[in-house]
């Protein structure tokens, strides 16, 4: 009975030790590294492109919407004609704020689709570093708001490494 009692606070003793020897935590500043690739001007300026071509849209439903605004102000209607113009503008006024919240998603929506590549790539490469040397978690600095972390930790600079990035 002694002996199973001495075991018992020997394994209570040790287990915490065992558990903590076992966690090795480090940190990764993704969103340094995804500016740093070479790639990011590449996907940066797809996404302006997009933008812009978003931005022509709108323009041109807006300059429609105005040409239309300026006839109804102009014409001499009848009351039926009236409110048929009356209606196509506020038609063409809910499409335009309806394509302004669209484009907004669209966008970011787009910009998720060219950027999921790239990030999937710095996964990949954190996760292959983290194996590597045994840790058994990473936090990422982009989205995580940290008290301290020691820098020792810190996989940024391997994971660019890596990725045949050039250190700033």
């Amino acid at each position: 009975m002694k002996l199973r009692y001495f075991y018992l606070v020997i394994a209570l003793v040790f287990l915490p030790l065992t558990a903590t020897a076992q966690t090795k935590v480090g940190t990764v500043d993704t969103d340094l590294i995804a500016a740093s690739m070479p790639e990011f001007k590449t996907i940066q300026a797809e996404a302006q492109k997009y933008n812009d071509e978003l931005e022509k849209q709108l323009q041109d439903k807006l300059a429609e919407y105005e040409k239309k605004a300026i006839e109804y102000q102009k014409g001499e209607f009848n009351d039926v004609m009236k409110k048929v113009k009356e209606d196509e503008l506020i038609r063409m006024q809910n499409d335009i704020n309806q394509f302004k919240q669209n484009a907004v998603q669209m966008f970011q929506l787009k910009q998720q689709e060219l950027l999921r590549p790239l990030f999937e790539k710095i996964t990949q490469v954190i996760a292959e570093i983290a194996k590597a040397e045994n840790y058994s978690q990473i936090l990422n600095l982009g989205g995580v708001e940290l008290a301290y972390s020691d820098p020792a930790h810190d996989l940024t600079q391997k994971v660019m490494t890596k990725l045949g990035i050039k250190q700033q």
